[in-house]
Protein backbone atom coordinates (compact mmCIF):
# COMPACT_ATOMS: atom_id res chain seq x y z
CA UNK A 1 0.00 0.00 0.00
CA UNK A 2 1.33 3.41 -0.96
CA UNK A 3 1.51 5.98 1.80
CA UNK A 4 -0.47 9.17 1.43
CA UNK A 5 2.68 11.29 1.59
CA UNK A 6 4.32 9.71 -1.47
CA UNK A 7 4.35 11.39 -4.88
CA UNK A 8 6.17 10.68 -8.17
CA UNK A 9 7.39 14.30 -8.30
CA UNK A 10 8.90 13.93 -4.88
CA UNK A 11 10.59 10.71 -5.84
CA UNK A 12 12.22 12.43 -8.83
CA UNK A 13 13.51 15.25 -6.59
CA UNK A 14 15.08 12.80 -4.14
CA UNK A 15 16.43 10.31 -6.74
CA UNK A 16 20.09 10.38 -7.58
CA UNK A 17 21.12 11.35 -11.14
CA UNK A 18 22.35 7.83 -12.08
CA UNK A 19 19.11 6.26 -10.87
CA UNK A 20 17.03 8.82 -12.73
CA UNK A 21 18.99 8.13 -15.94
CA UNK A 22 18.30 4.38 -15.64
CA UNK A 23 14.58 5.03 -15.19
CA UNK A 24 14.45 7.27 -18.26
CA UNK A 25 16.34 4.71 -20.36
CA UNK A 26 13.99 1.97 -19.17
CA UNK A 27 10.97 3.97 -20.27
CA UNK A 28 12.44 5.05 -23.62
CA UNK A 29 13.35 1.46 -24.54
CA UNK A 30 9.81 0.24 -24.09
CA UNK A 31 9.91 -1.14 -20.61
CA UNK A 32 13.33 -2.73 -20.61
CA UNK A 33 13.29 -4.22 -24.13
CA UNK A 34 16.12 -3.91 -26.62
CA UNK A 35 16.19 -0.60 -28.52
CA UNK A 36 15.14 -0.99 -32.17
CA UNK A 37 17.52 0.13 -34.89
CA UNK A 38 15.63 1.74 -37.75
CA UNK A 39 16.32 -0.01 -41.03
CA UNK A 40 17.23 2.15 -44.05
CA UNK A 41 14.39 2.81 -46.46
CA UNK A 42 14.28 0.44 -49.41
CA UNK A 43 14.37 2.38 -52.70
CA UNK A 44 11.39 1.92 -55.03
CA UNK A 45 12.36 1.41 -58.67
CA UNK A 46 9.74 1.33 -61.41
CA UNK A 47 10.85 -0.93 -64.30
CA UNK A 48 9.08 -0.02 -67.55
CA UNK A 49 9.48 -2.45 -70.47
CA UNK A 50 7.98 -1.65 -73.87
CA UNK A 51 7.36 -5.19 -75.09
CA UNK A 52 7.84 -8.80 -74.00
CA UNK A 53 10.82 -10.31 -75.81
CA UNK A 54 13.71 -12.57 -74.66
CA UNK A 55 16.33 -9.88 -75.37
CA UNK A 56 14.51 -7.26 -73.30
CA UNK A 57 13.72 -9.82 -70.60
CA UNK A 58 17.46 -10.42 -70.27
CA UNK A 59 18.03 -6.71 -69.71
CA UNK A 60 15.45 -6.73 -66.92
CA UNK A 61 16.81 -9.93 -65.36
CA UNK A 62 20.40 -8.65 -65.47
CA UNK A 63 19.21 -5.40 -63.89
CA UNK A 64 17.37 -6.99 -60.95
CA UNK A 65 20.03 -9.70 -60.43
CA UNK A 66 22.68 -7.04 -59.93
CA UNK A 67 20.98 -5.71 -56.80
CA UNK A 68 20.46 -9.22 -55.43
CA UNK A 69 24.16 -9.98 -55.94
CA UNK A 70 25.09 -6.75 -54.16
CA UNK A 71 22.80 -7.63 -51.25
CA UNK A 72 20.81 -4.45 -51.87
CA UNK A 73 17.12 -4.58 -50.94
CA UNK A 74 14.99 -2.91 -53.60
CA UNK A 75 11.24 -2.69 -54.13
CA UNK A 76 10.67 -3.25 -57.88
CA UNK A 77 7.42 -2.18 -59.56
CA UNK A 78 7.17 -3.79 -63.03
CA UNK A 79 5.24 -2.34 -65.99
CA UNK A 80 4.95 -3.61 -69.58
CA UNK A 81 3.34 -1.68 -72.45
CA UNK A 82 2.96 -4.87 -74.54
CA UNK A 83 4.26 -3.05 -77.61
CA UNK A 84 1.56 -0.37 -77.49
CA UNK A 85 2.69 3.29 -77.66
CA UNK A 86 -0.45 4.75 -75.96
CA UNK A 87 -0.04 2.24 -73.12
CA UNK A 88 3.59 3.30 -72.68
CA UNK A 89 2.42 6.93 -72.45
CA UNK A 90 -0.25 5.98 -69.91
CA UNK A 91 2.32 4.19 -67.72
CA UNK A 92 4.57 7.25 -67.90
CA UNK A 93 1.70 9.52 -66.83
CA UNK A 94 0.99 7.19 -63.93
CA UNK A 95 4.60 7.50 -62.77
CA UNK A 96 4.80 11.24 -63.38
CA UNK A 97 3.58 12.27 -59.94
CA UNK A 98 5.81 9.94 -57.97
CA UNK A 99 5.40 6.46 -56.59
CA UNK A 100 9.04 5.58 -57.34
CA UNK A 101 12.47 6.88 -56.38
CA UNK A 102 13.78 6.11 -59.87
CA UNK A 103 12.36 4.84 -63.18
CA UNK A 104 14.32 2.29 -65.24
CA UNK A 105 13.11 2.05 -68.84
CA UNK A 106 13.91 -0.67 -71.39
CA UNK A 107 13.88 0.31 -75.11
CA UNK A 108 13.58 3.64 -76.89
CA UNK A 109 9.76 3.96 -77.03
CA UNK A 110 9.44 3.36 -73.28
CA UNK A 111 12.25 5.82 -72.60
CA UNK A 112 10.69 8.50 -74.81
CA UNK A 113 7.31 8.14 -73.10
CA UNK A 114 8.82 8.42 -69.61
CA UNK A 115 11.26 11.20 -70.49
CA UNK A 116 8.38 13.26 -71.88
CA UNK A 117 6.12 12.84 -68.85
CA UNK A 118 8.59 12.62 -65.95
CA UNK A 119 10.59 15.75 -65.25
CA UNK A 120 11.91 15.36 -61.71
CA UNK A 121 12.29 11.67 -60.84
CA UNK A 122 15.53 10.21 -62.28
CA UNK A 123 14.97 8.15 -65.46
CA UNK A 124 17.66 5.64 -66.47
CA UNK A 125 17.38 3.74 -69.74
CA UNK A 126 18.77 0.44 -70.95
CA UNK A 127 18.79 -0.91 -74.53
CA UNK A 128 18.28 2.48 -76.20
CA UNK A 129 20.12 2.67 -79.53
CA UNK A 130 20.57 6.40 -80.17
CA UNK A 131 19.47 8.50 -77.17
CA UNK A 132 20.51 11.78 -78.80
CA UNK A 133 18.43 11.40 -81.97
CA UNK A 134 15.59 10.02 -79.83
CA UNK A 135 15.54 13.34 -77.96
CA UNK A 136 16.35 11.76 -74.60
CA UNK A 137 19.64 13.54 -73.88
CA UNK A 138 21.43 16.65 -75.08
CA UNK A 139 24.68 14.74 -75.57
CA UNK A 140 26.22 11.43 -74.55
CA UNK A 141 28.85 13.16 -72.40
CA UNK A 142 26.45 15.50 -70.59
CA UNK A 143 22.79 14.37 -70.83
CA UNK A 144 21.55 17.61 -69.33
CA UNK A 145 18.44 16.86 -67.26
CA UNK A 146 16.95 13.90 -65.34
CA UNK A 147 17.66 11.21 -67.98
CA UNK A 148 20.71 9.05 -68.71
CA UNK A 149 21.47 5.37 -69.24
CA UNK A 150 23.21 2.65 -71.26
CA UNK A 151 22.97 2.44 -75.06
CA UNK A 152 22.82 -0.81 -77.05
CA UNK A 153 24.05 0.78 -80.27
CA UNK A 154 25.39 -2.03 -82.47
CA UNK A 155 27.43 -1.26 -85.60
CA UNK A 156 25.96 -2.81 -88.74
CA UNK A 157 29.27 -3.46 -90.54
CA UNK A 158 30.12 -6.56 -88.45
CA UNK A 159 26.58 -7.89 -88.99
CA UNK A 160 26.81 -7.64 -92.78
CA UNK A 161 30.35 -9.05 -92.77
CA UNK A 162 29.14 -12.08 -90.79
CA UNK A 163 26.28 -12.69 -93.25
CA UNK A 164 28.70 -12.59 -96.20
CA UNK A 165 31.17 -14.83 -94.40
CA UNK A 166 28.46 -17.44 -93.89
CA UNK A 167 26.67 -16.87 -97.21
CA UNK A 168 29.22 -15.45 -99.74
CA UNK A 169 26.75 -15.70 -102.64
CA UNK A 170 24.28 -13.33 -100.97
CA UNK A 171 23.62 -10.34 -103.24
CA UNK A 172 20.28 -9.05 -101.95
CA UNK A 173 19.38 -8.62 -98.27
CA UNK A 174 15.88 -7.97 -96.94
CA UNK A 175 14.85 -6.26 -93.71
CA UNK A 176 11.61 -5.18 -92.01
CA UNK A 177 11.27 -2.35 -89.50
CA UNK A 178 8.88 0.12 -87.90
CA UNK A 179 9.71 3.56 -89.29
CA UNK A 180 8.10 5.25 -86.27
CA UNK A 181 10.79 3.84 -83.97
CA UNK A 182 13.71 6.28 -83.90
CA UNK A 183 16.10 3.49 -82.91
CA UNK A 184 15.11 1.56 -86.06
CA UNK A 185 15.58 4.58 -88.31
CA UNK A 186 19.11 4.99 -86.97
CA UNK A 187 19.96 1.31 -87.47
CA UNK A 188 18.46 1.17 -90.96
CA UNK A 189 20.64 4.14 -91.95
CA UNK A 190 23.72 2.28 -90.71
CA UNK A 191 22.58 -0.91 -92.45
CA UNK A 192 22.15 0.90 -95.77
CA UNK A 193 25.69 2.24 -95.52
CA UNK A 194 27.10 -1.19 -94.62
CA UNK A 195 25.35 -2.81 -97.59
CA UNK A 196 26.35 -0.03 -99.99
CA UNK A 197 30.04 -0.44 -99.09
CA UNK A 198 29.83 -4.13 -100.01
CA UNK A 199 27.73 -3.77 -103.19
CA UNK A 200 24.89 -5.55 -101.44
CA UNK A 201 21.34 -4.57 -102.42
CA UNK A 202 19.06 -3.86 -99.45
CA UNK A 203 15.31 -4.31 -99.87
CA UNK A 204 13.13 -2.83 -97.12
CA UNK A 205 9.57 -3.22 -95.89
CA UNK A 206 7.96 -1.20 -93.09
CA UNK A 207 5.30 -2.16 -90.56
CA UNK A 208 3.40 -0.22 -87.93
CA UNK A 209 2.45 -3.15 -85.67
CA UNK A 210 3.61 -6.67 -84.92
CA UNK A 211 0.50 -8.08 -86.63
CA UNK A 212 1.80 -6.77 -89.96
CA UNK A 213 5.14 -8.58 -89.78
CA UNK A 214 3.89 -11.83 -91.33
CA UNK A 215 2.41 -10.16 -94.41
CA UNK A 216 5.48 -7.96 -94.89
CA UNK A 217 7.76 -10.99 -94.63
CA UNK A 218 5.72 -12.99 -97.13
CA UNK A 219 5.99 -10.15 -99.63
CA UNK A 220 9.74 -9.76 -99.20
CA UNK A 221 11.30 -13.25 -98.88
CA UNK A 222 10.87 -14.07 -102.57
CA UNK A 223 12.89 -11.00 -103.59
CA UNK A 224 16.03 -11.56 -101.49
CA UNK A 225 18.81 -14.05 -100.83
CA UNK A 226 18.60 -13.62 -97.05
CA UNK A 227 16.67 -11.72 -94.37
CA UNK A 228 18.14 -9.65 -91.54
CA UNK A 229 16.43 -8.40 -88.39
CA UNK A 230 17.72 -5.32 -86.57
CA UNK A 231 16.85 -4.50 -82.93
CA UNK A 232 13.37 -3.33 -83.93
CA UNK A 233 10.88 -3.75 -81.07
CA UNK A 234 7.84 -4.16 -83.31
CA UNK A 235 9.44 -6.88 -85.42
CA UNK A 236 10.85 -8.57 -82.32
CA UNK A 237 7.38 -8.88 -80.83
CA UNK A 238 6.17 -10.38 -84.12
CA UNK A 239 9.23 -12.60 -84.62
CA UNK A 240 7.23 -15.72 -85.50
CA UNK A 241 5.68 -13.80 -88.38
CA UNK A 242 9.18 -13.20 -89.72
CA UNK A 243 10.55 -16.68 -89.07
CA UNK A 244 7.74 -18.70 -90.65
CA UNK A 245 7.98 -17.29 -94.23
CA UNK A 246 11.77 -17.59 -94.05
CA UNK A 247 11.52 -21.24 -93.05
CA UNK A 248 8.75 -22.00 -95.54
CA UNK A 249 10.87 -20.56 -98.37
CA UNK A 250 14.27 -21.75 -97.04
CA UNK A 251 15.39 -18.14 -96.97
CA UNK A 252 18.23 -17.75 -94.40
CA UNK A 253 17.41 -15.43 -91.49
CA UNK A 254 20.05 -13.49 -89.55
CA UNK A 255 19.65 -11.15 -86.58
CA UNK A 256 21.42 -8.42 -84.61
CA UNK A 257 20.89 -9.91 -81.15
CA UNK A 258 21.44 -13.31 -79.56
CA UNK A 259 17.88 -13.97 -78.34
CA UNK A 260 16.57 -14.16 -81.90
CA UNK A 261 19.33 -16.65 -82.70
CA UNK A 262 18.06 -18.90 -79.92
CA UNK A 263 14.56 -18.54 -81.41
CA UNK A 264 15.54 -19.60 -84.93
CA UNK A 265 17.83 -17.10 -86.68
CA UNK A 266 21.13 -18.51 -87.99
CA UNK A 267 23.60 -16.07 -86.46
CA UNK A 268 24.18 -12.63 -84.99
CA UNK A 269 26.89 -10.28 -83.77
CA UNK A 270 25.37 -9.29 -80.44
CA UNK A 271 25.85 -7.58 -77.14
CA UNK A 272 25.33 -9.53 -73.94
CA UNK A 273 22.03 -8.00 -72.84
CA UNK A 274 22.22 -9.47 -69.34
CA UNK A 275 25.49 -7.59 -68.84
CA UNK A 276 23.88 -4.45 -70.25
CA UNK A 277 21.15 -4.76 -67.60
CA UNK A 278 23.74 -5.15 -64.85
CA UNK A 279 25.70 -2.16 -66.20
CA UNK A 280 22.50 -0.11 -66.08
CA UNK A 281 21.91 -1.23 -62.49
CA UNK A 282 25.38 -0.09 -61.44
CA UNK A 283 24.59 3.34 -62.88
CA UNK A 284 21.25 3.39 -61.05
CA UNK A 285 22.98 2.61 -57.77
CA UNK A 286 25.31 5.58 -58.23
CA UNK A 287 22.33 7.85 -58.90
CA UNK A 288 20.45 6.53 -55.86
CA UNK A 289 23.57 7.39 -53.85
CA UNK A 290 23.54 11.00 -55.04
CA UNK A 291 24.93 11.23 -58.59
CA UNK A 292 22.94 13.55 -60.88
CA UNK A 293 21.53 11.95 -64.06
CA UNK A 294 22.17 15.10 -66.10
CA UNK A 295 25.87 14.93 -65.22
CA UNK A 296 26.22 11.15 -65.63
CA UNK A 297 27.48 10.32 -69.15
CA UNK A 298 25.58 7.80 -71.27
CA UNK A 299 27.46 4.50 -71.37
CA UNK A 300 27.76 1.82 -74.05
CA UNK A 301 28.75 -1.83 -74.03
CA UNK A 302 31.51 -2.56 -76.50
CA UNK A 303 31.89 -6.33 -76.01
CA UNK A 304 30.30 -7.94 -79.07
CA UNK A 305 30.14 -11.70 -79.57
CA UNK A 306 29.21 -14.03 -82.42
CA UNK A 307 26.20 -16.26 -81.68
CA UNK A 308 25.13 -19.16 -83.90
CA UNK A 309 22.29 -21.67 -84.14
CA UNK A 310 23.49 -24.92 -85.78
CA UNK A 311 20.00 -26.38 -86.05
CA UNK A 312 18.71 -23.25 -87.80
CA UNK A 313 21.66 -23.34 -90.20
CA UNK A 314 20.86 -26.98 -91.05
CA UNK A 315 17.20 -26.11 -91.62
CA UNK A 316 18.11 -23.29 -93.99
CA UNK A 317 20.73 -25.53 -95.68
CA UNK A 318 23.53 -23.16 -94.77
CA UNK A 319 26.99 -24.39 -93.78
CA UNK A 320 28.56 -22.48 -90.89
CA UNK A 321 32.26 -21.94 -91.71
CA UNK A 322 34.81 -23.16 -89.21
CA UNK A 323 36.06 -19.57 -88.88
CA UNK A 324 32.61 -18.57 -87.56
CA UNK A 325 32.23 -21.59 -85.28
CA UNK A 326 35.60 -20.88 -83.66
CA UNK A 327 34.48 -17.35 -82.75
CA UNK A 328 31.02 -18.29 -81.51
CA UNK A 329 30.56 -17.59 -77.80
CA UNK A 330 27.62 -19.97 -77.39
CA UNK A 331 29.45 -23.17 -78.32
Amino acid sequence: MVSAGWSFQGFLRRASAPLLLCVLLFVSCGGGGTARVKEPKRPVIAVVQFVQHPTLDRVREGFTSYFAQQGRSVDFRNYNAQGDFPTAAMIAQQLRDGGADLVFVITTPAAQACATAIRTTPVVFGAVTDPVSAGLVASLERPGRNVTGVSDMTPMDPEVELILEIQPTCRTLGTIYNASESNSRTLIGLLRDACRKRNLTLKEATVSSSSEVLQASMGLVGQVDAMFMTQDNTVASGFEGLLKPCRDNRRPLYAAESASVSLGAIAAVSLDYSKLGAQSAAMVERILNGAKPGETPVETQKDLGVYVNREAADWFRVTLPESVLQRAVNQ
